[in-house]
């Protein structure tokens, strides 16, 4: 009976899981206690660049790095917002275009249908500039006007964002009406409550230096939607930021590291160009961002965006990424007539100061995580133990820098196994972390036999 008892016993509970074992192995040479570190003989901020000094003059250059900017530039990593590279990024300065970056983020964020289609209002898209041509009648959904306000930069797209999203918030009650009749709204007080949204997310994301006017990018001596909006200016480091915020959003990745793509117009019977037999229209745009266009001399296989910029008072301004090996990098560079050359210097300066290191080594060579002993239950009341094995490699590329002054970390997950566990076998997983970025995951194995 005993015998019956056992076997029994013995076959339940190897086909189910009972309870997991979290494991969590840390690395952390060098952590720093202070706000600040030390790099090259300058001081800068390790992890979040907007909490630094506002010094009119933010500088961590290199004589590898020659930059025409004139209001400033800045490189950073994109995972972490460590500064590898500053010239004057606190001054503050015109932004141009560039303002479209929280524009499409806003619109992201709180659009809920992006293919219904509406016609636009005549005097949103009435406005000077950058223009995706939009037209009295024409009606177009809110994924149509992205692709226009980042890759044709299209001013008359950046008012009807404005006035959709404003439009949205007020359905979901997330803000009170704006006007007695909403059939017929104000425009000017819609744009106005956006251009107040936008201050928000930048007070939000302690953009301190960035305030905005429009949602294009105009400055208050062009359009004017309020007199308490006065400016329309950032530094390179909050600029950075901004990109570094955005580009966690696939979405908005997906939209600034597209050279082209086109949207469907449907007409309207409002429309001066209206022929009942042919209601559509297909229409192609080309990304201002010539570091994506294969066609031109300031091609960069590693561009993935972000966003350009002009006016006679900004010059020509221009917030770049690039991706390398895991790495993301993002350039930014106001006022500089040689925008493109410089952005792809501070970008190649970035990525030779990178290279590879094995997670797993690394907590290996810290950690002796391999030392470290699981447990089997055995059928006699006997403990038995064996390690464990990741079974692939995780690789992270790093400054040398990153890699005295990072944490990382392992999650390892093992199962609590009852009796026989044969080597290779899959026991568990291992999740692992730079700080809180997710780098990589593999199954851990069985480094032996432990049989009843």
């Amino acid at each position: 009976m005993n015998n019956i008892k056992k076997l029994f016993n013995k076959t339940i509970l190897k086909c189910f899981v009972v309870v997991n074992v979290i494991v969590l192995i840390c690395f952390n040479s060098k952590m720093v206690h202070s706000s600040e570190k030390k790099i090259d003989n300058e001081a800068i901020v390790v992890s979040n660049i907007v909490n630094q000094k506002n010094d009119e003059n933010f500088n961590l250059n290199s004589s590898d790095v020659g930059i025409n900017a004139q209001k400033g530039a800045i490189l950073i990593d994109a995972r972490t917002n460590d500064v590898l590279y500053a010239n004057n990024a606190n001054i503050v300065a015109e932004m141009a275009s560039t303002t479209k970056i929280m524009t499409a983020i806003l619109a992201i964020e709180n659009i809920e249908d992006f293919d219904t289609y509406y016609e636009v209002n005549e005097e949103a898209i009435n406005v000077e500039g950058s223009s995706m041509n939009l037209a009295k009648g024409d009606s177009v959904n809110m994924k149509g006007l992205l692709v226009g306000l980042m890759l044709a930069s299209g001013n008359d797209a950046a008012n009807e964002i404005a006035i959709r999203v404003i439009k949205e918030l007020i359905k979901n009650k997330k803000i009170s009406p704006l006007c007695d009749d909403e059939e017929k709204i104000d425009v000017k007080k819609y744009i106005a409550k956006f251009v107040e949204l936008m201050n928000e997310k930048a007070k939000e994301l302690n953009l301190n230096s960035t305030k905005f006017s429009s949602s294009s990018g105009l400055g208050p001596k062009d359009v004017s939607y309020s007199k308490e909006f006065k400016e329309n200016c950032t530094n390179a480091k909050d600029l950075a930021f901004l990109a570094s915020y955005a580009m966690k959003n696939d979405l908005f990745r997906e939209l600034c590291g597209s050279y082209r793509d086109s949207i469907e117009i449907k007409k309207t019977v409002n429309s001066k160009e209206y022929n009942p037999n042919r209601t559509k229209e297909k229409r192609f745009y080309i990304n201002h961002n010539k570091m994506l266009n294969k066609k031109t001399q300031h091609y960069y296989s590693l561009a993935c965006g972000v966003k350009t910029g002009f006016t006679k008072e900004a010059g020509k301004c221009l917030v770049s990424a690039a991706e390398k090996n895991g790495v993301k990098l993002i350039a930014v560079v106001l006022n500089d007539r040689e925008c493109y050359a410089d952005c792809r210097a501070l970008l190649e300066y970035g990525f030779r100061k990178y290279k590879k290191f094995n997670v797993l080594k690394i907590l290996r060579d810290e950690d002796k995580f391999e030392d470290k002993e699981f447990k089997v239950i055995g059928m006699d009341g006997e403990d038995k133990f064996f390690k464990v094995i990741p079974k692939e490699k995780i690789e992270i590329s790093l400054t040398n820098d990153m890699r005295k002054n990072k944490k990382i970390k392992a999650y390892i997950k093992c199962n609590v196994i009852y009796f026989n566990v044969k080597k290779g076998e899959k026991v568990g997983e291992m999740e692992c972390y730079m700080d809180d970025i997710f780098l990589g995951k593999t199954d851990l194995l069985a480094d032996r036999d432990v049989l009843d």
